[in-house]
């Protein structure tokens, strides 16, 4: 074999790897592209629903139920002496259904941030770090919200937990 064959055929055999990384390159541009474009699609999709559809199924539906509560109370109410004792039944069950209502309405106002300012009360820099919400749908209404700046200043439930070592 002359140099020159063998020349020529390292130098396609470079050229043809080169080729096949370049091609392989697109290929993994073009998919990558669409993904992103479908992934759009989808957050574009969810957003039109979340928009047309109602805000919350539970929301409706525990709403639903206080007001059927209401109603039967007032029914019940009316023959008093009879029904003395499912009022109280009933009674009881409207006010736990209010109290996970209006548990369920803090947490999603919580969730939603629009409990929370973004900008540190003391040093108003806006220096969110995290938030920490726990709620507990039982009698005991335990409720935690704890708001972290970065600048050090954090508060538990309404109550300031530490200071802000900017304003120092």
């Amino acid at each position: 074999m002359s140099n020159e064959f063998i020349f020529y055929t390292q130098l396609a055999s470079i050229l043809m790897f080169v080729g096949t990384v370049f091609a392989l390159y697109k290929l993994l541009v073009s998919q990558k592209d669409a993904t992103i474009e479908a992934l759009r699609e989808r957050i574009a999709t969810q957003q039109d629903r979340m928009t047309f559809e109602s805000s919350d199924a539970l929301n409706e539906r525990l709403s639903k139920r206080i007001s059927l509560l209401s109603d039967e109370l007032t029914r019940l109410s009316a023959d008093k002496e009879t029904n003395a004792e499912l009022i109280k039944v009933k009674a009881e069950e409207l006010t736990g259904a209010k109290e996970m209502y209006e548990r369920l309405q803090t947490l999603v106002m919580h969730t939603s941030g629009m409990s929370i300012s973004y900008f540190c009360p003391v040093c108003e820099e806006p220096t969110l770090e995290c938030t920490e919400a726990k709620q507990m749908f039982s009698p005991e209404k335990s409720e935690y919200l704890r708001v972290v700046y970065s600048c050090g200043y954090s508060a538990v439930n309404g109550m300031k937990a530490s200071e802000c070592r900017r304003n120092m």
